[in-house]
């Protein structure tokens, strides 16, 4: 009996429950590369989320812009003695008459209304304003370093008291 448990011993125990280095290092590995991946895909999804936000941020505000340099009560579409140009759009508005001054400077568009200047709009590249008859013609294109700079704003009015 002492041979067969000698002999046991010697060759190994096949019923021995465990696992041996090797499978636990290809586990390991294994594990490493499905938590990369999935790291990779959070990180990809993430970055793709932050773009989509400052695009739409930029788009959402070049809109509002216009739609407050054209409706309203002080908008283009109600204003008298309309100056343009470059990077500048300023007209007259109101009873009493209210002169209102969109400008470009440095990347920025500013309102200026009875001496107050008030940023409105970063990150722009162009901002150009002209004139076609009555009609009146405002671009806006963002900047390389806005998201959104495949995008150029646009839209055209004619204000009622010209």
């Amino acid at each position: 009996m002492d041979k067969l448990k000698l002999k046991s011993l010697s060759t190994g125990n096949k019923n021995t429950t465990g696992f041996t280095l090797v499978e636990v290092l290809v586990v390991v590995a294994v594990t490493w590369i499905l938590i990369s991946a999935v790291s990779m895909l959070l990180v990809g999804g993430l970055n793709l989320q932050r773009i989509s936000v400052a695009e739409g941020g930029f788009a959402v505000r070049a809109q509002r812009l216009l739609n407050e340099m054209v409706d309203g009560t002080e908008g283009l579409i109600g204003a008298k003695d309309v100056l343009v140009g470059k990077g500048i759009l300023s007209f007259t508005v109101g009873e009493p008459a209210v002169e209102l001054t969109y400008q470009l400077i440095d990347g920025t568009i500013i309102k200026k209304r009875e001496g107050d200047s008030i940023p409105v709009l970063k990150g722009v590249k162009t901002f150009e304003v002209s004139q076609n008859g009555r009609a009146v013609e405002i671009v806006i294109e963002p900047d390389n370093n806005t998201e959104s700079k495949s995008s150029v704003y646009r839209t055209s009015v004619v204000p009622r008291n010209i």
